[in-house]
């Protein structure tokens, strides 16, 4: 259990998990980090953290601070810099990034992502951020995160217990278990938007770094 509240840094066994991790790698290195951690985003972007965390709302947060952290990277660019991910996850099966009719109608694309794939939107506009002002995670983003993904994989265990033979108490378990992690994930992902959100305030309406915007016409 001590790892699902583990602070310590993404380590390189775990980064070697997944080939989607090769990208992320890149700076979770990084000793700079956001302006606020996750556990200050309700109080300290208490509206956006709302907006972020309620069900009703949270798509709509997801998209409109994709957009604001895309044309504060590419300014004026809309979403002429919008993929599925941004790229960070995918190559599987048919879902390819870059390949999904992005350029045709990447408003509807991106819709499409923040309702489908919540988790992985959140992340990946977080990374964009991450990566442009070289971020890192903080202990407690840590404990966070992972605390987080520990209770859907446990979820995910009861789910597949109660597949193959479960039974009234581990079907009542599971439905327990499915409100708690609903509960957490939603609380997480209104954290991530409210740090992000707060990061725009702080960086204002200017363009990244003179010395990273050279390394992407490299």
């Amino acid at each position: 259990m001590a790892c699902c509240f583990s602070g310590d840094p993404v380590s390189q066994e775990e980064l070697e998990k997944s080939p989607n991790n090769s990208d992320l790698a890149k700076f979770y290195g990084n000793t700079a980090t956001f302006d606020i951690s996750m556990a200050q985003a309700p109080k300290e972007e208490c509206c956006f953290f709302l907006y972020g965390c309620n069900p009703i709302t949270c798509s709509c947060a997801q998209y409109q601070l994709r957009y604001d952290v895309l044309n504060h990277i590419y300014p004026g660019s809309k979403l002429d810099h919008y993929i599925c991910c941004q790229g960070l996850f995918g190559n599987c099966c048919c879902f390819k990034p870059g390949h999904m009719g992005e350029e045709k109608c990447p408003a509807c694309c991106l819709c499409l992502e923040v309702v489908c794939c919540p988790g992985p939107a959140v992340s990946a506009t977080r990374a964009l951020m991450m990566q442009k002002y070289s971020l890192g995670l903080d202990p407690c983003d840590n404990q966070i995160v992972r605390f987080n993904n520990c209770l859907q994989g446990l979820l995910m265990f009861v789910q597949i217990v109660n597949l193959f033979g479960g039974n009234s108490r581990t079907e009542d378990c599971e439905r327990r278990l499915r409100t708690i992690a609903n509960i957490v994930y939603m609380t997480t992902q209104g954290c991530m938007l409210a740090q992000i959100h707060r990061e725009l305030k702080k960086r204002g309406t200017t363009e990244a770094p003179t010395y990273q915007a050279i390394e992407d016409r490299e």
